[in-house]
């Protein structure tokens, strides 16, 4: 049961993410390099530098998805 003091944001940055789910920054950048989760890059036109956000859902999916694969291989 989700309450509004513990609801997982929709969207998170790679420290937030690191601090919900335990994921290290290099781990994050490597599955959304491999698709394997979403992102999305906050940058204005003409910016070299932005806020790069990853979706929680698809990080909690992936996850689930992994669990469920070493449960079936046991």
């Amino acid at each position: 049961m989700h309450t509004a003091a513990n609801a997982r944001p929709e969207w998170a940055d790679a420290k937030n993410i690191t601090r919900i789910f335990g994921i290290g920054k290099s781990t994050l950048y490597r599955l959304e390099s491999e698709g394997k989760i979403r992102s999305s890059s906050l940058r204005e036109r003409g910016k070299l530098r932005g806020k790069k956000l990853f979706s929680c859902d698809s990080i909690a999916a992936y996850i689930e998805k992994m669990a469920s694969a070493e449960n079936r291989e046991k």
